[in-house]
């Protein structure tokens, strides 16, 4: 975008507002419905693979434990 002229300040502050926007949690609990619909995310094998799903997409742990109910102390 500077290429194009744009002011790092401009740069800054629209990124900032486009990111801060973003629901990451809302997301991952959308790809959460789709993927693992009628899954029973209680069980200890889904919830894991429910864990790596949402890794593997980059969502940050404290969403994913947020999310499916994980505690510290848990596993």
């Amino acid at each position: 975008m500077r290429s194009k002229g744009i002011s790092q300040s401009l740069i800054r502050d629209t990124l900032r507002e486009t990111f801060d926007q973003v629901d990451e949690a809302g997301r991952a609990k959308r790809l959460l419905a789709k993927r693992f619909a009628g899954a029973a995310l209680k069980e200890s094998k889904t919830r894991n693979r429910a864990v790596a799903f949402l890794q593997r997409r980059g969502y940050s742990s404290k969403v994913i434990f947020d999310l499916l109910g994980y505690s510290i102390e848990e596993d």
